[in-house]
Protein backbone atom coordinates (compact mmCIF):
# COMPACT_ATOMS: atom_id res chain seq x y z
CA UNK A 1 0.00 0.00 0.00
CA UNK A 2 1.77 3.38 -1.07
CA UNK A 3 1.19 6.24 0.90
CA UNK A 4 -1.35 7.52 -1.79
CA UNK A 5 -3.99 4.93 -0.97
CA UNK A 6 -3.48 4.90 2.51
CA UNK A 7 -4.28 8.72 2.70
CA UNK A 8 -7.49 8.24 0.57
CA UNK A 9 -8.20 5.10 2.72
CA UNK A 10 -8.49 7.62 5.76
CA UNK A 11 -9.87 9.97 4.58
CA UNK A 12 -13.26 7.05 4.82
CA UNK A 13 -12.79 7.48 8.41
CA UNK A 14 -12.12 10.71 10.35
CA UNK A 15 -12.05 9.48 13.37
CA UNK A 16 -8.97 7.69 12.89
CA UNK A 17 -6.69 4.89 10.95
CA UNK A 18 -4.81 2.50 11.11
CA UNK A 19 -1.56 1.93 8.83
CA UNK A 20 -1.88 -1.64 7.54
CA UNK A 21 0.05 -4.00 9.38
CA UNK A 22 1.16 -6.31 5.95
CA UNK A 23 5.12 -6.87 5.82
CA UNK A 24 4.65 -5.96 2.31
CA UNK A 25 4.00 -2.28 3.47
CA UNK A 26 7.31 -2.12 5.10
CA UNK A 27 10.35 0.05 4.34
CA UNK A 28 13.37 -2.31 3.46
CA UNK A 29 15.15 0.02 6.55
CA UNK A 30 13.66 -1.83 9.18
CA UNK A 31 15.29 -1.37 12.91
CA UNK A 32 16.88 -5.36 12.36
CA UNK A 33 18.44 -4.01 8.98
CA UNK A 34 19.81 -0.80 10.40
CA UNK A 35 19.44 3.28 8.32
CA UNK A 36 22.20 2.12 5.25
CA UNK A 37 19.45 0.71 3.32
CA UNK A 38 16.71 3.74 3.47
CA UNK A 39 17.33 7.26 4.66
CA UNK A 40 14.52 8.77 6.72
CA UNK A 41 12.98 10.42 3.30
CA UNK A 42 12.84 7.36 1.34
CA UNK A 43 10.84 5.83 4.88
CA UNK A 44 8.18 8.41 4.40
CA UNK A 45 6.94 6.65 0.84
CA UNK A 46 5.55 4.09 3.41
CA UNK A 47 2.40 4.39 5.69
CA UNK A 48 3.84 4.88 9.22
CA UNK A 49 4.90 2.27 11.88
CA UNK A 50 2.96 1.89 14.68
CA UNK A 51 5.47 1.48 16.95
CA UNK A 52 9.06 3.44 17.85
CA UNK A 53 11.52 2.72 15.04
CA UNK A 54 15.62 3.32 14.37
CA UNK A 55 13.91 6.45 12.33
CA UNK A 56 12.05 7.82 15.15
CA UNK A 57 15.74 7.64 16.98
CA UNK A 58 17.38 8.89 13.95
CA UNK A 59 15.31 11.98 13.40
CA UNK A 60 16.95 14.83 14.57
CA UNK A 61 15.18 17.71 12.56
CA UNK A 62 11.87 18.27 10.78
CA UNK A 63 11.75 16.63 7.24
CA UNK A 64 9.38 18.13 4.74
CA UNK A 65 8.17 16.29 1.54
CA UNK A 66 5.56 17.83 -1.20
CA UNK A 67 3.66 20.66 -1.07
CA UNK A 68 0.67 22.41 0.25
CA UNK A 69 -1.26 20.30 -1.25
CA UNK A 70 -0.23 16.63 -0.94
CA UNK A 71 3.00 16.00 1.24
CA UNK A 72 4.30 15.15 4.86
CA UNK A 73 6.25 16.55 7.75
CA UNK A 74 7.85 14.54 9.86
CA UNK A 75 9.85 16.13 13.38
CA UNK A 76 11.22 15.22 16.12
CA UNK A 77 9.30 16.67 19.37
CA UNK A 78 11.77 17.29 22.46
CA UNK A 79 11.20 18.83 25.80
CA UNK A 80 10.79 22.50 26.14
CA UNK A 81 11.63 23.37 22.50
CA UNK A 82 8.79 26.24 22.40
CA UNK A 83 6.04 27.50 24.97
CA UNK A 84 3.47 29.61 25.70
CA UNK A 85 3.54 32.70 27.73
CA UNK A 86 3.55 31.56 31.20
CA UNK A 87 3.88 27.88 30.63
CA UNK A 88 5.15 25.67 32.52
CA UNK A 89 7.54 22.65 30.97
CA UNK A 90 7.96 19.78 32.98
CA UNK A 91 10.77 17.70 34.08
CA UNK A 92 10.26 14.30 35.84
CA UNK A 93 11.09 14.13 39.56
CA UNK A 94 14.32 12.33 39.32
CA UNK A 95 15.65 14.87 36.85
CA UNK A 96 16.86 12.28 34.36
CA UNK A 97 15.26 13.74 30.86
CA UNK A 98 17.40 11.19 28.40
CA UNK A 99 15.52 9.07 27.11
CA UNK A 100 11.93 11.16 26.32
CA UNK A 101 11.88 11.85 23.24
CA UNK A 102 8.76 12.08 20.48
CA UNK A 103 8.12 12.48 17.10
CA UNK A 104 5.38 13.60 14.73
CA UNK A 105 4.59 12.44 11.28
CA UNK A 106 1.50 14.28 9.46
CA UNK A 107 0.14 13.31 6.06
CA UNK A 108 -1.95 15.94 4.00
CA UNK A 109 -3.88 15.16 1.13
CA UNK A 110 -6.31 18.02 -0.38
CA UNK A 111 -7.99 15.93 -3.20
CA UNK A 112 -8.69 13.11 -0.43
CA UNK A 113 -9.43 16.28 2.07
CA UNK A 114 -7.66 14.74 4.86
CA UNK A 115 -4.92 15.34 7.42
CA UNK A 116 -3.20 12.51 9.32
CA UNK A 117 -1.08 12.92 12.26
CA UNK A 118 0.58 9.94 13.83
CA UNK A 119 1.94 10.53 17.02
CA UNK A 120 4.50 8.84 19.29
CA UNK A 121 6.12 9.22 22.43
CA UNK A 122 9.27 7.43 24.50
CA UNK A 123 10.21 7.54 27.90
CA UNK A 124 7.44 10.19 28.88
CA UNK A 125 5.94 9.78 32.61
CA UNK A 126 2.62 7.99 32.03
CA UNK A 127 0.59 9.75 34.32
CA UNK A 128 2.33 12.80 35.82
CA UNK A 129 1.26 15.07 38.31
CA UNK A 130 1.38 18.54 38.50
CA UNK A 131 1.17 21.31 41.39
CA UNK A 132 1.63 24.55 40.50
CA UNK A 133 2.05 27.61 43.28
CA UNK A 134 -0.16 30.65 42.94
CA UNK A 135 2.39 33.84 42.26
CA UNK A 136 5.35 31.39 41.43
CA UNK A 137 4.54 29.56 38.68
CA UNK A 138 0.82 30.00 38.21
CA UNK A 139 -1.47 33.63 37.99
CA UNK A 140 -4.74 33.28 37.73
CA UNK A 141 -6.09 35.12 34.12
CA UNK A 142 -9.87 34.95 33.74
CA UNK A 143 -9.15 34.97 29.68
CA UNK A 144 -7.01 31.62 30.69
CA UNK A 145 -8.89 29.68 33.24
CA UNK A 146 -6.78 26.52 33.64
CA UNK A 147 -6.73 24.26 36.63
CA UNK A 148 -4.15 25.42 38.67
CA UNK A 149 -3.16 21.61 39.54
CA UNK A 150 -3.68 18.25 37.77
CA UNK A 151 -3.70 15.50 39.60
CA UNK A 152 -4.52 12.57 37.05
CA UNK A 153 -3.52 13.54 33.18
CA UNK A 154 -3.03 12.95 29.82
CA UNK A 155 -1.42 14.90 27.16
CA UNK A 156 -2.42 16.64 23.93
CA UNK A 157 -0.53 17.59 20.55
CA UNK A 158 -1.29 20.68 19.58
CA UNK A 159 -1.07 22.38 15.79
CA UNK A 160 -0.61 26.18 16.18
CA UNK A 161 -0.29 28.71 13.38
CA UNK A 162 1.19 32.26 14.02
CA UNK A 163 0.11 34.20 11.03
CA UNK A 164 -2.64 32.21 9.11
CA UNK A 165 -4.82 34.29 7.19
CA UNK A 166 -6.44 37.09 9.15
CA UNK A 167 -4.09 36.56 11.82
CA UNK A 168 -5.35 39.74 13.67
CA UNK A 169 -8.92 40.27 15.80
CA UNK A 170 -10.20 42.99 17.51
CA UNK A 171 -10.09 43.14 21.14
CA UNK A 172 -11.94 45.56 23.39
CA UNK A 173 -10.95 47.34 26.53
CA UNK A 174 -12.58 49.39 29.04
CA UNK A 175 -12.52 53.26 28.27
CA UNK A 176 -12.67 53.89 31.98
CA UNK A 177 -10.41 51.72 33.50
CA UNK A 178 -7.89 50.39 30.15
CA UNK A 179 -9.03 46.74 31.17
CA UNK A 180 -9.19 44.11 28.79
CA UNK A 181 -13.10 42.82 28.31
CA UNK A 182 -12.79 40.70 25.34
CA UNK A 183 -12.46 40.26 22.01
CA UNK A 184 -15.25 40.15 18.60
CA UNK A 185 -14.94 36.57 19.84
CA UNK A 186 -17.03 37.74 23.07
CA UNK A 187 -18.94 39.64 21.80
CA UNK A 188 -20.52 38.88 18.58
CA UNK A 189 -22.70 41.17 18.04
CA UNK A 190 -20.72 43.85 18.27
CA UNK A 191 -18.46 45.91 20.65
CA UNK A 192 -19.74 46.46 24.59
CA UNK A 193 -20.69 50.12 25.51
CA UNK A 194 -17.71 52.32 26.30
CA UNK A 195 -14.81 50.32 24.88
CA UNK A 196 -11.68 50.62 22.95
CA UNK A 197 -10.88 48.72 20.23
CA UNK A 198 -7.46 47.50 19.68
CA UNK A 199 -6.60 45.19 16.76
CA UNK A 200 -3.73 42.78 17.94
CA UNK A 201 -2.35 38.89 16.66
CA UNK A 202 -4.39 36.00 17.35
CA UNK A 203 -2.90 32.34 16.73
CA UNK A 204 -4.67 29.34 15.73
CA UNK A 205 -4.94 26.47 17.76
CA UNK A 206 -6.34 22.77 17.61
CA UNK A 207 -5.50 19.41 18.97
CA UNK A 208 -5.90 15.84 19.70
CA UNK A 209 -8.28 14.15 22.06
CA UNK A 210 -6.27 12.88 25.35
CA UNK A 211 -3.62 10.80 24.90
CA UNK A 212 -2.65 8.28 27.36
CA UNK A 213 1.02 6.17 27.22
CA UNK A 214 1.35 2.78 29.02
CA UNK A 215 3.10 2.17 31.83
CA UNK A 216 6.46 2.65 29.91
CA UNK A 217 6.00 5.87 28.90
CA UNK A 218 5.72 5.17 25.21
CA UNK A 219 2.72 5.98 23.33
CA UNK A 220 1.74 5.69 19.29
CA UNK A 221 -1.36 7.63 18.52
CA UNK A 222 -3.07 8.22 15.45
CA UNK A 223 -6.03 10.37 14.18
CA UNK A 224 -7.51 12.70 11.02
CA UNK A 225 -8.86 15.79 10.67
CA UNK A 226 -10.30 17.73 7.30
CA UNK A 227 -8.27 19.54 5.26
CA UNK A 228 -10.37 22.16 3.83
CA UNK A 229 -11.05 23.55 7.92
CA UNK A 230 -8.95 22.30 10.28
CA UNK A 231 -11.22 20.95 13.76
CA UNK A 232 -10.31 19.16 16.74
CA UNK A 233 -10.03 15.47 16.57
CA UNK A 234 -13.49 14.21 15.37
CA UNK A 235 -14.72 17.73 13.77
CA UNK A 236 -17.46 18.10 16.27
CA UNK A 237 -15.60 20.75 17.78
CA UNK A 238 -13.20 23.69 15.48
CA UNK A 239 -10.35 25.37 16.91
CA UNK A 240 -9.50 28.32 19.39
CA UNK A 241 -7.78 31.82 19.21
CA UNK A 242 -5.15 32.71 21.32
CA UNK A 243 -3.41 35.98 21.77
CA UNK A 244 -0.07 37.33 23.54
CA UNK A 245 -1.39 40.30 25.13
CA UNK A 246 -1.68 43.00 27.92
CA UNK A 247 -4.93 42.61 30.01
CA UNK A 248 -4.23 45.66 30.62
CA UNK A 249 -3.51 48.62 28.51
CA UNK A 250 -1.89 50.71 31.01
CA UNK A 251 0.99 47.89 31.19
CA UNK A 252 1.13 48.09 27.36
CA UNK A 253 4.30 49.69 25.62
CA UNK A 254 3.34 49.77 21.99
CA UNK A 255 7.32 50.13 20.74
CA UNK A 256 8.28 47.39 22.50
CA UNK A 257 5.03 44.26 23.72
CA UNK A 258 7.94 42.28 25.70
CA UNK A 259 8.83 45.51 27.67
CA UNK A 260 5.25 45.59 29.47
CA UNK A 261 2.59 43.09 30.39
CA UNK A 262 2.09 39.94 28.57
CA UNK A 263 -0.61 37.59 29.43
CA UNK A 264 -2.59 34.85 27.57
CA UNK A 265 -6.55 35.34 25.98
CA UNK A 266 -8.41 32.57 24.73
CA UNK A 267 -11.67 32.40 22.51
CA UNK A 268 -14.79 30.39 23.09
CA UNK A 269 -14.30 27.14 20.32
CA UNK A 270 -15.11 28.26 17.30
CA UNK A 271 -17.39 25.97 15.24
CA UNK A 272 -15.53 23.69 12.59
CA UNK A 273 -17.02 26.05 9.57
CA UNK A 274 -14.47 28.59 10.98
CA UNK A 275 -11.23 26.27 10.51
CA UNK A 276 -8.76 27.44 7.74
CA UNK A 277 -7.55 25.34 5.77
CA UNK A 278 -4.32 23.33 6.60
CA UNK A 279 -2.48 25.01 3.74
CA UNK A 280 -2.77 28.15 6.02
CA UNK A 281 -1.34 26.37 8.81
CA UNK A 282 1.42 25.34 6.53
CA UNK A 283 1.89 28.56 5.52
CA UNK A 284 1.57 30.57 8.91
CA UNK A 285 4.57 29.09 10.39
CA UNK A 286 3.34 25.81 11.90
CA UNK A 287 4.38 24.63 15.61
CA UNK A 288 4.02 21.58 17.53
CA UNK A 289 2.90 21.42 21.27
CA UNK A 290 2.51 17.99 23.64
CA UNK A 291 1.37 19.34 26.63
CA UNK A 292 -0.03 17.46 29.75
CA UNK A 293 -3.99 17.84 30.38
CA UNK A 294 -6.23 17.36 32.92
CA UNK A 295 -8.14 14.00 32.48
CA UNK A 296 -10.65 13.85 35.37
CA UNK A 297 -13.51 16.07 34.45
CA UNK A 298 -15.80 14.85 31.71
CA UNK A 299 -15.57 18.61 29.03
CA UNK A 300 -18.14 18.52 26.23
CA UNK A 301 -16.55 17.09 23.71
CA UNK A 302 -13.41 15.93 25.46
CA UNK A 303 -12.45 19.84 24.82
CA UNK A 304 -11.89 21.67 28.09
CA UNK A 305 -13.38 25.40 27.43
CA UNK A 306 -10.32 27.42 28.83
CA UNK A 307 -7.69 25.18 26.20
CA UNK A 308 -4.82 23.80 27.41
CA UNK A 309 -3.53 23.24 30.67
CA UNK A 310 -0.20 25.64 30.69
CA UNK A 311 1.38 22.99 31.05
CA UNK A 312 3.74 21.36 28.30
CA UNK A 313 6.65 18.82 27.42
CA UNK A 314 7.26 18.03 24.24
CA UNK A 315 7.34 20.19 20.93
CA UNK A 316 9.01 21.77 17.95
CA UNK A 317 8.61 24.69 15.77
CA UNK A 318 9.11 22.94 11.92
CA UNK A 319 8.47 26.07 10.45
CA UNK A 320 12.18 27.64 11.52
CA UNK A 321 14.85 26.00 9.40
CA UNK A 322 16.38 22.79 11.14
CA UNK A 323 13.87 22.85 13.45
CA UNK A 324 14.33 23.59 17.23
CA UNK A 325 17.47 21.38 18.44
CA UNK A 326 17.37 18.92 21.58
CA UNK A 327 18.14 20.88 24.44
CA UNK A 328 17.24 24.08 23.03
CA UNK A 329 14.39 26.98 23.14
CA UNK A 330 12.20 29.27 21.13
CA UNK A 331 12.52 32.37 22.66
CA UNK A 332 8.45 33.11 21.73
CA UNK A 333 10.17 36.96 23.18
CA UNK A 334 12.62 37.35 20.78
CA UNK A 335 10.24 36.77 17.86
CA UNK A 336 7.96 39.48 19.12
CA UNK A 337 10.35 41.47 18.82
CA UNK A 338 12.49 40.05 16.05
CA UNK A 339 16.04 39.94 17.35
CA UNK A 340 18.41 37.28 17.99
CA UNK A 341 19.03 34.70 19.26
CA UNK A 342 15.81 33.43 18.72
CA UNK A 343 17.21 29.93 20.02
CA UNK A 344 18.78 29.32 23.26
CA UNK A 345 20.04 26.76 25.60
CA UNK A 346 17.69 25.06 28.13
CA UNK A 347 18.75 25.34 31.69
CA UNK A 348 19.93 22.27 32.77
CA UNK A 349 19.29 20.77 29.83
CA UNK A 350 17.29 17.55 28.41
CA UNK A 351 19.87 15.15 30.43
CA UNK A 352 20.42 14.26 33.58
CA UNK A 353 19.97 17.24 35.91
CA UNK A 354 16.94 18.60 33.45
CA UNK A 355 14.69 21.02 35.53
CA UNK A 356 11.46 22.43 34.89
CA UNK A 357 11.07 25.90 33.75
CA UNK A 358 9.36 29.18 33.62
CA UNK A 359 8.35 30.10 29.78
CA UNK A 360 8.76 33.46 29.63
CA UNK A 361 6.38 35.58 32.18
CA UNK A 362 5.34 39.12 31.62
CA UNK A 363 2.48 38.99 34.12
CA UNK A 364 2.73 42.61 34.82
CA UNK A 365 4.46 45.52 33.04
CA UNK A 366 4.84 49.75 34.37
CA UNK A 367 2.09 51.36 34.58
CA UNK A 368 2.25 53.85 31.22
CA UNK A 369 -0.27 55.94 31.91
CA UNK A 370 1.14 56.77 35.11
CA UNK A 371 4.05 58.36 33.64
CA UNK A 372 2.39 59.94 30.22
CA UNK A 373 -0.55 61.29 31.93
Amino acid sequence: MRTSTWLSTCALALLGCNAASDPADEPPGSAEQGLSHVSIEESLKWPPKLSWTVFDDAVLAPVWLGDDDRGTLYTPLWRGCNGAIEDLVYAPPDGDCRKIKGTTRVDWDKAANTVHFTIKFRGVPPSPTIHRTQGVDFWYNPFHTRPKDLLSTGYRIWSISPTEAAPNATFYYDASTSLLLGSQYDFPAGPPPNSIPVSLRVYTLLSSDLMFPDAQGNLVYQYSIAYDHVTQEGGTTGHIKVGILPHDLCQSNPFDPTAGQLRTYISPWQPPSAGPSWAEMLRGGLQLDATIEDATVPYPNNDPPYGWSGVTLLSNTPAVQGGVPNGQTFQLVASIRNVAPAILPIDGGNGLGCKPFLYQPRVTGPNYCASNP
